[in-house]
């Protein structure tokens, strides 16, 4: 179907469906907003927790934050998360080293599957805690094991079936 542009009153195609939608009114997205005009950038109401930029958010954003701190970026929220000086935003486990044990084990057993012998891809390599409780972060409870041992250990070699050709 064509159509004249709202804007600029060139000729362009549309799809009927579009215009029965109510869409289908100009040839472009400049056009649109030209047509329609900017929208005013909202006044700055908060200043930034990392850097001290000033921006807009919300108000219900502003009320909901668990922390009272606000950030203009996500990239500045996860660098104050791990910075010792936003601890009040900190996770339960941070800064305890209860969730450290992946790192102590490594260190102390290396990089290899400790049942076959893998150590191609780190990113393969799981921790395992011997005693299934995984709050026993000891150093003796803890295994190193590749992927697919981690997963015979936990789910059992008879649960595989053999394929037959």
């Amino acid at each position: 179907m064509e159509k004249n542009c709202l804007n600029c009153n060139s000729v362009f195609s549309t799809r009927e469906t579009e215009t029965k939608r109510g869409n289908g009114k100009f040839c472009s997205l400049s056009c649109s907003a030209k047509y329609y005009g900017k929208k005013t950038q909202a006044k700055p109401n908060v200043k930034c927790s990392f850097c001290g930029k000033e921006f807009h958010l919300a108000n219900k954003r502003i009320k909901n934050s668990k922390s009272g701190f606000h950030f203009c970026c996500r990239g500045h929220k996860d660098e104050a998360q791990r910075s010792e000086h936003f601890k009040e935003m900190w996770p339960a486990h941070y800064g305890t080293g209860s969730r450290d044990y992946r790192r102590k084990a490594l260190k102390k057993y290396g990089g290899r599957c400790q049942r076959c012998g893998y150590d191609k891809h780190i990113a393969a390599i799981t921790v395992h805690h011997k005693d299934y409780n995984r709050k026993n972060d000891s150093i003796s409870n803890l295994e190193i094991l590749c992927a697919n041992c981690h997963s015979v250990e936990h789910y059992g070699a008879t649960g595989l079936q053999e394929v037959v050709i």
